[in-house]
């Protein structure tokens, strides 16, 4: 994937998401059973646009320690929360202090998952909800300020540009 507009690589990840879910793959499953679709964003901490270093911390990231709180954003950075609690507008949080509480089925069936550490937002679509959310996440990921990491499919990274632009860096068939 080479970089290009905005529009073009949400319209290659999207397809690449559609992709998916028609083809019910989940990333990582053991038993071969589709549960979710999984993204990310992060703090674009220019370290991290090495893509060793990136899977190293990602990898770091998500080991999701016990006696830890994923669920609550008030250590997020003030990016990533301002982030969440737009996209919680359209995807509800299923856990934590954010969670939605009532019992409107059409809400219900937008229900995410939400992981969140302070430099991290591991988020996991229902497969009926991947491609608006993708979207979602790559339009909110632009308007904060923050990474966007596609960690569902072939790992692409995409980081913010100098004009606040999401700029594909490394992942993919790029390696």
């Amino acid at each position: 994937m080479k970089r290009g507009s905005l529009s073009t690589r949400r319209s290659l990840l999207t397809g690449y998401v559609a992709r998916y879910v028609g083809s019910r793959h989940l990333h990582g499953a053991a038993y071969g059973e589709t549960m979710s679709y999984d993204l990310a964003v992060f703090d674009p901490r220019a370290e991290l646009r090495d893509r060793e270093t990136f899977l190293a911390w990602f990898k770091e990231r998500t080991q999701w320690a016990q006696g830890s709180d994923y669920n609550d954003p008030a250590d997020a950075t003030p990016a990533l929360r301002a982030w969440l609690l737009e996209m919680i507008q359209t995807f509800p949080a299923m856990n934590g202090p954010l969670a939605y509480r009532g019992e409107d089925d059409d809400v219900l069936e937008k229900a995410t998952d939400y992981s969140i550490a302070p430099d991290l937002i591991y988020v996991a679509f229902a497969w009926s909800q991947a491609e608006d959310g993708a979207d979602a996440c790559i339009n909110l990921a632009e308007k904060y300020g923050v990474g966007f990491f596609n960690a569902g499919g072939e790992g692409e990274a995409f980081f913010p540009d100098e004009d606040g632009k999401l700029t594909f860096v490394h992942g993919g068939s790029q390696g």
